[in-house]
């Protein structure tokens, strides 16, 4: 938190959702929510063994 210098309670709410949000992203990435059908088949990075 230190790094989005919040001043007031709004930017520190702002900052905090904006964490939360990367988090959630991070977790859909690793669980490859957006990895289409079309790139699993095709051989691509998340193809399975």
């Amino acid at each position: 938190m230190d790094t989005y210098n919040c001043r007031t309670s709004d930017e520190y709410t702002h900052a905090l959702r904006e964490i939360l949000q990367e988090v959630a992203l991070l977790g859909l990435w690793r669980s490859r929510f957006f990895v289409s059908k079309g790139d699993t088949q095709s051989g691509g990075p998340y193809s399975p063994a």
